[in-house]
């Protein structure tokens, strides 16, 4: 036996080809695999998104709508007048000067006068669902002189009629001459059931408030006579009814009561003439 002969390795036989293909085809379909969750992250990722830009979205607009929309939110941002700052202070001294001037123009040259009273507010606009004012902030500045007269009521309300219109003023509700029918129609009726609603007579204090109207100035009055017993025809008249939650307010009122005795001791009757302007707006 040969000892030096080298001993024969058994040869070690390669893997076929088919087998490395089938080790390496598999690569491809992983890859394809490893796309599919990313592909379904993306779309939830998207999905998601467009939720969130729409919920986004229906929450301005519901926010836009509560607030009065966009000019709502800008007159929101606006700030209120200063009182005491030079412009308003000049722009309010204005307007009262313009009132009073209007009142004197306007009465009637046998009127006694007795007093003024003055009420002057800022205020702010609402802006919401409900309702949406032009403005942000205003301030309005009513003047309102009380009168005596004597004769007769009729005459006298279609004087004051005629005096409006020469002075340039238009009726915004009833007309002097419209009220004077109404207190004729209601002094002379008979009908007992509206009759029994004025114990005392259908009186110059039951009357609407007549309401004139002159650039954006608005002159109303009141009237009251011997037999009225409620002062409210005259003393309601001095106050600006706009403003529920003012920025600024300033009341000179009168005693109504207190003046009512003392024109009646003189005259037949007690008018209230009042207008109101505004002085600031933003």
């Amino acid at each position: 036996m040969d000892h030096n002969k080298e001993t024969e390795q058994p040869k070690q036989e390669s893997a076929p080809l088919v087998e490395l293909e089938a080790t390496n085809q598999p690569l491809d379909e992983k890859n394809e695999q490893a796309k599919k969750p990313r592909k379904k992250l993306k779309i939830v990722f998207i999905i998601v998104s467009a939720i969130a830009l729409l919920s986004a979205i229906g929450i301005g607009v519901i926010f836009v709508s509560l607030n009065g929309g966009v000019q709502g939110i800008i007159n929101e941002l606006k700030a209120a007048p200063d009182p005491s700052s030079e412009s308003v202070e000049q722009a309010r001294e204005r307007v009262l000067k313009s009132n009073t001037q209007s009142i004197d123009e306007a009465v009637l040259e046998n009127w006694e006068y007795f007093a003024t009273s003055k009420h002057d507010k800022c205020y702010e606009g609402q802006n919401n669902f409900k309702r949406q004012d032009d403005y942000a902030h205003k301030c309005l500045l009513r003047t309102t002189q009380y009168y005596g007269f004597s004769g007769e009521f009729r005459d006298v309300a279609m004087a004051f009629g005629v005096k409006l219109r020469s002075t340039g003023w238009e009726a915004a509700s009833d007309s002097m001459e419209e009220l004077v029918q109404r207190y004729e129609k209601y002094t002379q009726t008979e009908d007992e059931y509206f009759l029994s609603n004025f114990p005392n007579g259908y009186l110059v204090s039951d009357l609407f408030t007549p309401r004139y109207s002159k650039d954006t100035a608005v002159l109303e009055m009141g009237f009251a006579e011997s037999k009225t017993t409620s002062s409210y025809s005259i003393e309601s008249i001095q106050k600006i009814i706009y403003g529920t939650f003012p920025t600024y307010e300033v009341k000179d009122f009168i005693d109504v009561n207190s003046l009512f005795w003392e024109v009646i001791a003189d005259y037949d009757y007690v008018v209230a003439v009042s207008v109101e302007d505004q002085y600031f707006e933003n």
